[in-house]
């Protein structure tokens, strides 16, 4: 049989490459050296090479996903990786299968070129200033997210008991200081840092404006509902649908008169520490 194709046209797209740096709490083993986790695990005969990571691109508006792929983490720190170039500043996100979630301080551009970013040289240089100092003048991310959800807490203890248990050696992510041992060494960074409540910090995209028509609430007494944009505390205040509402919709916020306890009426407060700004009414 004979094949034929047509003339194809080959798009070229601008590339744009980031250059990172970046350490891992309990790999860290001081001097800017991480150990070889990899090689200690098994995994690679490369000591050199310390583990894997995902480095997400996010829209500085949206915070959606404008890129994703994974990246060689070396034991001096360096991580590289290519994408596309973006038309959008976005964030640089960084993923580890044991560490917390981390996003660089600020959005950047992604145009084209080479972008560099160190998040090792300060605390500010991760969003909500979200990393530990591992040495003198050098900032890690925080290990101990074994459960993946963004926080470091006790959920996350049950998967180290059971692999110290069990004896398990070689490529988990309860190996927490990278010896290739699931034992007690791995247990005081996962302790420490459930003790200092550590979580991930990033922005959290919500629309506004509010329009009150996903929640109820048809009394006064104070009460917190769950909106479109998050929990709100109403104080003094409740939804109201009647035609006497000054509504766009069918629902609007009501507020009455003086508050009982200060010389303030109602007031309306949306909650969650981890919104991009804290809106808050009162009259």
């Amino acid at each position: 049989c004979v094949m034929t194709s047509a003339p194809a046209s080959i798009l070229m797209q601008p590339c744009l490459h980031l250059h990172l740096r970046l350490f891992i709490q309990g790999y860290y083993i001081g001097s800017g050296m991480m150990t070889s986790a990899l090689w200690n695990e098994g995994v690679s005969n490369d000591m050199l090479l310390c583990d894997h990571l995902t480095i997400e691109l996010r829209d500085a508006t949206t915070f959606s996903m404008l890129a994703s792929g994974d990246a060689l983490l070396y034991t001096d720190g360096f991580a590289d990786i290519s994408f596309p170039a973006q038309a959008a500043n976005a964030y640089i996100v960084v993923k580890h299968r044991n560490a917390i979630q981390t996003w660089s301080a600020l959005p950047m551009s992604m145009n084209s070129g080479t972008v560099s970013y160190d998040f090792s040289t300060a605390a500010t240089q991760a969003y909500g200033q979200n990393e530990v100092e591992a040495e003198s003048g050098v900032w890690a991310l925080y290990s101990g997210d074994l459960v993946a959800d963004e926080n470091i807490d006790l959920l996350d203890l049950p998967a180290l008991e059971n692999d110290v248990n069990q004896f398990n050696y070689g490529y988990y992510p309860t190996d927490l200081n990278g010896d290739g041992n699931m034992d007690l060494l791995d247990f005081p960074a996962l302790e420490e840092n459930i003790d200092q409540f550590v979580y991930a910090h990033h922005p959290v995209y919500i629309s506004f404006p509010e329009t009150f028509e996903s929640g109820s609430k048809t009394s006064y007494t104070i009460g917190d509902v769950t909106l479109s944009t998050g929990s709100w505390n109403f104080d003094n205040a409740l939804i109201g649908t009647s035609a006497s509402d000054h509504k766009t919709a069918a629902a609007a916020a009501r507020v009455q008169g003086e508050h009982p306890d200060r010389q303030l009426g109602g007031g309306l407060h949306c909650l969650g520490d981890r919104v991009r700004d804290v809106v808050e009414l009162e009259v």
